[in-house]
């Protein structure tokens, strides 16, 4: 509220200049100057000076009557703000692609909240790219990404492990000859593929059927043709997506083998269209990083978020 309209309620409240005067910690006459000022802006007196206490001329109760409704205007917006500050504080922005927006975040946001109810979440789904811009513009608190992201300002922790495994059609020819080490949607949900007793294959094997692959540009990508090249080949590569979710569903329609994480057996029915296989290579193993920044303090709720999450690994 503007200091001129403070003082003039002051002096209406108080129905004294020199109360007024000594409330405010000001001189009386220096009142009585700002007050003949806005006086002189509206062209009429607010206060009658000649009655003891001073009261207001008609013009000053309709000044009070707007000012009172400018002052709970006022009020309502510094309640809104306290509240909006609070909420910000409370709100944790977290980010990541779908997979880990929709599957991995959900569980270990619900543990948290049972512990911290009053918190609250904000998903972004984005690239990597996108997640590190947004990190770095403080629109995020954090991101998980499985990429290896090193960045000045950013900071990251292993949150856990996951594998890669391939998911191939049964109409293929090629699952006959491999039968004894195929593996089928109930062994990847109960980690059969994470013993060590249980043999991986060559992906070569495959080097003359189709593949399904991420676009360029991400982890998945790039490693599936790592993985390909360390076994010999170049893979033909039938179709290029988007999303893990339609590589998993054009993989259980038949049109090619694809490379995905061992979790989507546990969260999409893939109906029985598919042979798994664990995969006989080291890059087949990868990390998943949880992104934070560095250059900034980081708020109270986010740093126990992060210290929950390093005691939750994935």
């Amino acid at each position: 509220m503007e200091k001129e309209m403070q003082y003039i309620y002051t002096i209406y409240k108080e129905k004294s200049f020199t109360k007024a005067a000594e409330k405010l910690f000001v001189s009386q006459p220096a009142l009585s100057a700002m007050v003949k000022k806005v006086e002189d802006k509206i062209g009429a007196e607010i206060f009658n000076r000649s009655t003891n206490p001073i009261s207001l001329t008609e013009v000053g109760e309709k000044y009070i009557d707007f000012l009172e409704r400018i002052m709970e205007i006022y009020m309502e917006m510094d309640d809104y703000l306290k509240i909006n500050k609070k909420n910000i504080a409370n709100t944790i922005q977290v980010g990541g692609t779908a997979f880990f927006c929709s599957y991995a975040f959900p569980p270990v946001i619900q543990t948290f909240k049972e512990i911290h109810d009053t918190i609250n979440f904000q998903f972004t789904e984005a690239t990597n790219n996108e997640l590190v811009d947004r990190l770095s513009k403080g629109l995020l608190d954090l991101f998980i990404e499985v990429d290896d992201i090193v960045r000045e300002g950013i900071k990251r922790f292993v949150w856990g492990k996951e594998s890669i495994i391939l998911a191939v059609p049964k109409v293929l020819k090629v699952n006959q000859k491999l039968d004894n080490i195929a593996l089928k949607t109930e062994d990847i949900q109960r980690k059969l593929h994470l013993e060590e007793d249980i043999q991986g294959v060559q992906v070569s094997e495959f080097k003359n059927e189709k593949f399904i692959l991420m676009k360029k540009g991400n982890d998945s990508y790039s490693r599936a043709m790592r993985i390909c090249s360390n076994s010999g080949f170049s893979p033909n590569v039938f179709m290029e997506v988007d999303t893990l979710l339609t590589v998993c569903l054009l993989a259980s329609e038949g049109h090619g083998v694809a490379f995905i994480r061992d979790e989507i057996p546990n969260v999409l029915n893939l109906g029985n269209k598919l042979s798994f296989y664990k995969i006989d290579d080291p890059l087949a193993i990868r990390n998943i990083y949880v992104y934070y920044q560095d250059s900034v303090k980081l708020k109270t709720v986010v740093k126990e978020f992060i210290r929950f999450m390093r005691n939750n690994t994935y």
